[in-house]
């Protein structure tokens, strides 16, 4: 976390890459309690685990020398003053310390953020698209970036 005036400027969340898949398979649990807290329908979570099934072809598999950042945000108005560049510094520090090989994470094609990442030295590995969500929805396509670190 980036701390400002005793405020939240920004966030990267990141793990041992692999641990995504168990993190993302634990949803199934919080999905059944957002059912009985009457939060959300079953056929409101089908469509959405729909969504996500297709979505998830966009993500390459993140191997087991990797960290990756899941997430790393900064709002707008903050952006000029170096906290997503701190933040992944700690991140790409955090994953030397960890024994880990490389720094990943996604990014869609048409975010200003992938400027930002290449200007940190991270470099595009691949790029997926899925041609239905493209072509139906104009979502873009997704790039695998990393570092070595």
């Amino acid at each position: 976390m980036a701390i400002r005036d005793g405020e939240l400027a920004g966030l990267e969340l990141g793990f041992h890459g692999p641990d995504f898949y168990r993190l993302r398979d634990a949803l199934t649990q919080v999905s059944a309690q957002l059912v009985l807290g009457g939060r959300a329908t079953i056929p409101e979570l089908r469509a959405l685990a729909a969504r996500a099934e297709q979505a998830s072809y966009l993500n390459a598999h993140i191997p087991d020398g990797a960290y990756y950042v899941h997430a790393l945000s900064v709002p707008e108005p903050l952006r000029v003053h170096g906290f997503g560049a701190r933040l992944l510094e700690h991140a790409i520090l955090r994953a030397r310390e960890m024994g880990h090989r490389a720094l990943q994470l996604d990014v869609l094609a048409d975010n200003p953020a992938v400027r930002f990442y290449e200007s940190m030295g991270l470099r595009v590995l691949c790029e997926t698209r899925s041609p239905e969500l493209s072509l139906e929805h104009g979502f873009p396509s997704e790039l695998r970036m990393e570092i070595r670190v």
